[in-house]
């Protein structure tokens, strides 16, 4: 709350100075802070920020290039999974020795690892060691074979056979470059052994007995698993190397320009596989190395990358010597920004402040035509519109008051003629009554006449309702039906009326003289021939969201577009008119009784019929109701 306090003193201590003297402080501030900033503040923690940003970056980088050397190396163990999940083939291994040593065809295995070899050039040695007997990668017997172990008590001594022994069936990676050209030879006879590779060995076992049957040795070159990092060669002017426990050293596409691998060698290799993940700064030749490790799962290999410090912080080193010219450059172009965007503030507003001066005045013709569409612009358009509004209004008042002494005037006369027809329609009923008796003394009691004047006093007795302004639904088609049964007296066809309304809405209230309207205009404009046949009224009574729904259709002439738009701007029209004058009463009738979302909709095609509909809310008499 205080810290608020302060905040809207400060607010008034600054509004009490003109725009511009608070905006030239503004200004001020924020460019000696900004220059402040930019040549001495920031300096120091940027070059740290870019440095840390760079090893971040040669993390992420042998993070993802130790991710795809372990799918790589996962695709030479599901070449060997091909031999180990060959079953009738291992089978093979449990059956008694021949008098050469082999348990099994020696054909069939050595063509199996001949195919699984030349699945990948990347294995450079494929032998499989069972019983001091060691098959080779070959066609046929006879055909020329691959590389074998010279002596096969090499193996045995090797760490090849002590990492298969390890895993127990698992696949074991080794580091055999520091040994592997001394016990694999391409030939017998060879006096040097294959080059460095990378070994993976595994202990075989019997698919039946799950007895130990032999040893499976593949040899991979380095390049191919440098081959499928092409893509992590070189980042960042730095060269990214392939490092493995037993001293194997292999660069990924290597630039002369970018940093060699440390002389050291031993002692940072002993520190990449110490850890998971290593990063940091290494001083090599007098110059600051960064340098990124990661380990390939739990395989003796590791990707490192290493770059040279000044190159990543080269911006910054760029950024200090235009720091000078950047804090001039912004002095110039912020003056001459801040006198222009003074102007355009300082001088509409005056403007505006006039024309509102003049309005408060009371001359309304004063308004400011805004040359922009930023704020003050939107504020000169509202401040305009308010204007306008203001006018209409006080023009809306005088109008108002006209029209309500109208309404008043209107509402005596219709009280007046309420009750002359009050007195006229009891008259002409017992009158009516008398002639109908007469004529049932005169014809009898199946009188047609007599019947006539029944109907049509029936209808008289329903017109007069006094000062009831609303009738039950069932009351209005009671009324219908007898209006109609009067109209067919004259017909030789008489017009069928059909209602479809269910009992729970038949209590609802309508107002008084709503639909006969609609029925008259039906009768007399939709049935021009009054011999027609099958003629026919429909009224359905449909309710939905608490509004009743009364649609009256007919089966006559119905209209064309042309009448159709007319009728229906009749009954949008303020102003009296001399066609439709039936159903626009009942249409003002209902919108003045319930607002603009009643009223009366019409809708109809030449030669198909007219549909009229009343829509008008559900409402009941609760008292009846409650009674």
């Amino acid at each position: 709350m205080k810290d608020l306090e302060k905040e809207n003193r400060l607010t008034l201590w600054l509004r009490k100075l003109p725009i511009f003297p608070r905006l030239l402080a503004v200004f001020c501030v924020l460019l000696v802070l900004s220059v402040l900033f930019i040549t001495g503040i920031n300096q120091k923690s940027l070059a740290a920020e870019a440095e840390k940003t760079s090893l971040d970056t040669l993390s992420l980088l042998v993070q993802n290039a130790a991710y795809k050397l372990h799918q790589e190396t996962e695709r030479f163990e599901d070449l060997m999974a091909k031999f180990l999940r060959n079953n009738a083939l291992l089978a093979q291994f449990e059956e008694p020795a021949d008098q050469n040593g082999y348990s099994a065809d020696r054909s069939k295995v050595e063509h199996e690892l001949l195919k699984i070899m030349k699945a990948d050039e990347g294995i450079r040695a494929l032998i499989f060691v069972s019983d001091n007997v060691q098959y080779r990668t070959a066609v046929g017997v006879d055909t020329p074979r691959g590389p074998l172990f010279r002596d096969i008590q090499d193996f045995y001594n090797s760490e090849l056979y002590k990492a298969a022994e390890r895993e127990e069936g698992y696949p074991a990676w080794v580091d055999a470059t520091g040994f592997v050209s001394k016990i694999i030879f391409d030939k017998p006879q060879d006096t040097y052994g294959i080059v460095g590779c990378f070994a993976l060995c595994y202990k075989v076992y019997s698919p039946n007995t799950r007895k130990p049957i032999g040893y499976l040795v593949c040899c991979v070159t380095p390049q191919a698993l440098t081959n499928a990092l092409p893509e992590y060669a070189s980042k960042n002017s730095g060269n990214t190397f392939l490092v493995g426990q037993g001293g194997a050293l292999e660069g990924i596409m290597p630039e002369l320009s970018a940093p060699p691998f440390v002389r050291n060698r031993a002692a940072f290799v002993n520190r990449v596989f110490a850890t998971e993940r290593d990063r940091g700064v290494l001083f090599e030749n007098r110059k600051q190395l960064l340098f990124a490790s990661s380990r390939v799962g739990n395989l003796p290999l590791a990707i490192v990358n290493l770059s040279y410090r000044d190159f990543a912080l080269s911006n910054v080193h760029r950024m200090q010597k235009t720091n000078l010219l950047i804090a001039l450059s912004v002095i110039i172009i912020g003056a001459i920004g801040f006198y222009f965007t003074t102007v355009s503030i300082v001088r509409p507003v005056k403007r505006l402040s006039y024309a509102m001066k003049q309005v408060g005045q009371g001359d309304f013709s004063e308004v400011y035509t805004p040359e922009s569409d930023d704020e003050i612009g939107a504020l000169c358009k509202a401040f305009n519109a308010m204007v306008a509004d203001m006018q209409q209004l006080i023009d809306q008042v005088y109008g108002a008051k006209l029209r309500e002494n109208a309404m008043r005037l209107n509402e005596k006369t219709a009280q007046l003629d309420m009750l002359q027809m009050q007195i006229s329609p009891h008259f002409l009923y017992n009158t009516l009554d008398l002639i109908r008796w007469q004529c049932l003394n005169e014809s009898g009691i199946n009188s047609c006449a007599g019947s006539m004047v029944e109907k049509f006093s029936t209808l008289m007795r329903m017109t007069i309702r006094g000062e009831k302004t609303k009738e039950s639904l069932h009351e209005a088609f009671s009324h219908a039906q007898v209006y109609l049964e009067v109209v067919n007296f004259r017909f030789q066809n008489p017009i069928a009326l059909l209602i479809n309304a269910s009992d729970n809405v038949m209590d609802a209230l309508v107002p008084c003289m709503s639909i006969q309207p609609i029925l008259e205009n039906a009768v007399r404009h939709a049935f021009l021939n009054g011999d027609q046949a099958r003629r026919r009224i429909e009224i359905n009574v449909t309710v939905e969201e608490k509004q009743m729904l009364i649609q009256v259709s007919d089966n006559g002439v119905g209209m064309d577009e042309k009448e159709l738009s007319e009728l229906q701007r009749v009954l949008q029209s303020d102003h009296p008119t001399h066609s439709g004058i039936g159903m626009k009463n009942v249409h003002e009738r209902l919108r003045l009784y319930y607002g603009k979302d009643a009223g009366v909709q019409v809708e109809s095609q030449k030669g198909k019929g007219t549909d009229v509909t009343i829509v008008l809310p559900l409402e009941f008499d609760e008292e009846e109701r409650r009674a």
